[in-house]
């Protein structure tokens, strides 16, 4: 598979017919859509909650560059480009040809009684395609727990205090978007 995808120049999943491996979580924070949506858009605050991510730079325009801990020590970094901006509302981007690690994904915000709802949905296309997933998971890397266990930080730093508070996987339908 990986030869085959360096011929042709094409994603793992593409060149397979593999989806990825695809996530979704939801959490609510207490604190107003508007003020959780310019916290999400400011990239340069992820590092301070998702425990992979190392860094995030403007690249100009919606193009940034991300850095991340990858498996086994190593670092991975890609180019990602935002697609869809709904303030308030939705998020959603595509990590640019060429990518280590190709992605894509959207976050909806919806008003609450209590606050902001957060829905996350994402598509990776590990390194080594199936294979480094297995292996990843073997090592014990679970992409379903880091995510969960980020937005819990997530809410703990828009709310102030330490209190993971709730969180669901959630069964909300996929959002279309230009990804």
């Amino acid at each position: 598979g990986l030869v085959v995808r360096t011929v042709a120049n094409r994603r793992l999943g593409e060149v397979t017919g593999r989806s990825g491996v695809r996530l979704h979580r939801s959490i609510e924070v207490k604190a107003p859509i508007a003020e959780v949506y310019r916290f999400w858009m400011d990239f340069t605050n992820f590092p301070s909650f998702m425990s992979n991510v190392t860094s995030v730079q403007s690249l100009g325009g919606d193009r940034y560059l991300w850095k991340a801990k990858g498996p086994a020590g190593t670092e991975v970094e890609w180019n990602a480009v935002l697609t869809k901006r709904e303030p308030n509302r939705l998020i959603a981007w595509r990590s640019e040809d060429g990518s280590e690690t190709p992605t894509h994904g959207a976050v909806r915000f919806e008003e609450t009684a209590d606050g902001t709802r957060i829905n996350v949905w994402m598509t990776y296309y590990p390194p080594a395609g199936e294979l480094g997933d297995a292996i990843a998971r073997f090592l014990g890397d679970d992409p379903e727990r880091a995510i969960a266990e980020d937005l819990g930080r997530l809410k703990q730093v828009i709310e102030g205090r330490g209190a993971a508070g709730r969180q669901e996987s959630g069964q909300a339908a996929w959002p279309e978007t230009t990804m």
